[in-house]
């Protein structure tokens, strides 16, 4: 019974996890900012704080691997959010380098 309990706390810190970290996501997305309220935002930037301090105290103790894995981890999350960003960016000025040269 004990197993039972425990995958119901662990399923739901990691959907809590998943939440704050799309909402964070949703702060950087043009389109998906004006989805969060003010206090949605501030919440979202506070926790991505706390896993920053996280991911510092994992590097003072010396567990690298930790600390690795998760700045890997938010690493390829900041490139996600930035590559379509990015991308349709530079789509778009060689459209209007292709218009102003002809």
């Amino acid at each position: 019974m004990a197993w039972f309990f425990t995958g119901i706390i662990l399923y739901y810190n990691l959907f809590r996890l998943a939440a704050w970290v799309a909402n964070f996501v949703l702060v950087f997305d043009p389109i998906g900012r004006y989805a969060l309220t003010h206090k949605e935002k501030t919440k979202a930037c506070f926790y991505a704080a706390c896993f920053v301090l996280i991911i510092l105290a994992l590097l003072a103790v010396h567990a690298w691997i930790a600390a690795s894995a998760l700045f890997v981890f938010f690493g390829f999350l900041a490139l996600s959010i930035l590559y379509p960003l990015l991308k349709d960016r530079w789509i778009r000025r060689l459209e209007n380098e292709s218009v102003s040269a002809s």
